[in-house]
């Protein structure tokens, strides 16, 4: 049996229910123990973060010159931008730490979404490219949760 693209994403970030170390200074992952710099973790973090929010952006814009029929995906792409926005959010108080440890630190410009057509004509294959970077979306949160965590401690 094959494993799902959650189990492979579990096996190499670590399960999103156990804690990360995260310090000033690192990031504690729980695939080898390795620490990497705080500062390396956020920049990649971010850059995921505001790729993913210029996909769901590039959706909308798509989904709103699109039939009617599409309505109940532009309101789930909505809740999803606005939380991407609110995690944007927690990312910077991650960077903030980063500035205070590293004077050389600096976030990843946020790519802006554009208006590449990304519907085809096969309504199935529409909703499963919108699945497949939903799942995606859903992995990298797995790796985005010692920010989190770290947030939550302030």
């Amino acid at each position: 049996m094959s494993r799902s693209k959650y189990d492979k994403a579990k096996e190499h970030f670590g399960d999103a229910a156990e804690s990360r170390k995260v310090t000033i200074k690192g990031v504690e992952l729980l695939d080898d123990y390795q620490t990497i710099p705080l500062n390396t973790f956020v920049t990649k973090a971010y850059k995921q973060l505001a790729i993913f929010h210029a996909i769901f952006q590039d959706i909308l814009f798509q989904c709103s010159r699109s039939q009617e029929e599409k309505r109940e995906i532009v309101k789930k792409f909505k809740i999803i931008v606005d939380s991407i926005d609110r995690l944007k959010t927690y990312m910077g108080t991650v960077a903030y730490l980063c500035r205070k440890s590293s004077s050389s630190f600096s976030l990843p410009d946020v790519p802006q979404f554009n208006t590449r057509t990304i519907w085809t004509k096969s309504a199935w294959r529409q909703k499963s490219w919108i699945l497949g970077v939903l799942r995606e979306f859903q992995q990298s949160m797995l790796y985005l949760q010692p920010a989190f965590k770290m947030h939550s401690k302030q």
